[in-house]
């Protein structure tokens, strides 16, 4: 009896373990099973996760346009075309804004101006030049304005960058655009992105400055500007034309100059006039004389009518007693290490009225630099500033030839 108790105990608990044996290869297998499809599942992601990432970094796809974005493997710096002949410009009001770029100017805050080129009395535009204000930013160096320039004109863009690299085409509505991003590998992330088109007879380049993820929105632009179609330049037609001038003078010109004639001084009999250029714009009302012996000794001067009030122009008008504000021999070379922060500026470019101005002020500007005396100054002659930059050229020689002014 117990021996046929004990054979089905045995039994039983043979049973039991080959079932559990059972369960646990089942459970193995599966398990097995469910790693191999995780396995596989997670393939799978990560080859779509590397090919969205692949679509980011070569190609942004908005609203059904996929813009190619071409990693430029280098920005050369080619101006043209920057200041032509007879320019002047003029501030494009909100209602013609609306007009040059529509769906631009409704979604963002938009300025620009339209700059003209001249010739007896006719006037013609040759670009205009307009700033979007896509985003307001806070950085660590307080408020600052992000913004897409957008440059159009039916010749040659003046703006300087161009991007080396591949060349591949994106299409928006049969538009045909170049479009570069370039990663100056730099602490702020901040890539460069750029974008070339032509609409029929009209020329087109955006330029926007931003980090990675600002990709999309610069497409965006770029589909904003082509779909709002180009300007009718004929807006800006009769323009007020203002005093221009810009000419190239001899020595005796300049000196006959109504405004700035009497205030011009020379070099010494061995060096020669290398420029005289007699310039008033919008914003410049100048003349200029450079002079040089043919090595590296010169005479530059500057001449303009300022406003004495102007912040710039009061900081740096010495007062005589204070030698600190305009000694050289106070300081070593160089002078940003050895002038204090808050006198730089009035140090490197001091502005002495001409009632101040003596042969020993100007002996304190000399600095001797590589066995050559240079000498930096301005004299205000009431709203008439004179600023010199010599090399090579006496104190003496200079307070001879200013002196005149005060005679």
């Amino acid at each position: 009896m117990l021996i046929n108790l004990i054979k089905k105990k045995k039994t039983f608990m043979i049973a039991i373990t080959f079932c559990l044996i059972v369960i646990m290869l089942s459970s193995c297998n599966s398990e097995n099973k469910t790693s191999a499809i995780d396995k596989e599942n997670s393939g799978k992601e990560k080859e779509i996760e590397q090919e969205k990432t692949n679509n980011i970094e070569n190609n942004t796809s908005l609203n059904n346009y996929k813009i190619i974005f071409n990693e430029a493997k280098n920005i050369a710096i080619e101006c043209k075309n920057i200041e032509p002949e007879g320019h002047f410009w003029e501030d494009i009001n909100e209602e013609k804004m609306k007009k040059v770029l529509p769906i631009i100017s409704d979604k963002y805050e938009t300025k620009g101006a339209v700059h003209y080129t001249s010739k007896d009395n006719v006037a013609e535009v040759y670009e205009l030049q307009c700033y979007g204000r896509v985003e307001n930013l806070y950085g660590d160096d307080g408020y600052k304005e992000d913004t897409v320039a957008i440059y159009i004109s039916k010749g040659e863009i003046s703006e300087c960058e161009v991007f080396e690299g591949k060349k591949e085409l994106s299409d928006v509505d049969g538009i045909k655009v170049l479009a570069n991003v370039f990663d100056p590998k730099n602490e702020s992330k901040i890539l460069i992105y750029n974008a070339e088109f032509t609409i029929d007879d009209t020329n087109y380049k955006l330029s926007y400055h931003g980090k990675k993820e600002k990709q999309d929105l610069f497409a965006s632009l770029i589909v904003d500007v082509i779909q709002g179609g180009k300007p009718d330049f004929a807006i800006f037609d009769n323009p007020v034309i203002p005093e221009l001038k810009d000419e190239e003078l001899t020595l005796e010109e300049a000196k006959k100059d109504k405004d700035y004639g009497a205030f011009v001084i020379t070099a010494p009999e061995n060096f020669n006039l290398e420029i005289a250029n007699r310039k008033i714009n919008q914003t410049s009302n100048y003349l200029i004389l450079d002079f040089t012996n043919g090595d590296y000794d010169y005479l530059n001067v500057f001449i303009e009518k300022v406003d004495v009030y102007d912040d710039d122009i009061q900081n740096r008008i010495v007062n005589i007693s204070e030698y600190k504000e305009y000694d050289l021999s106070l300081y070593s070379i160089p002078l940003y290490d050895s002038v204090p922060e808050e006198l730089r500026d009035i140090v490197s470019m001091p502005i002495f009225r001409e009632e101040n101005l003596t042969l020993d002020v100007i002996k304190k500007r000399e600095k001797n630099i590589e066995n050559t005396v240079k000498i930096t100054f301005s004299v205000l002659y009431g709203d008439i500033l004179v600023e010199i930059h010599s090399s090579g050229i006496s104190a003496e020689h200079l307070y001879n030839e200013l002196n005149k002014k005060l005679e």
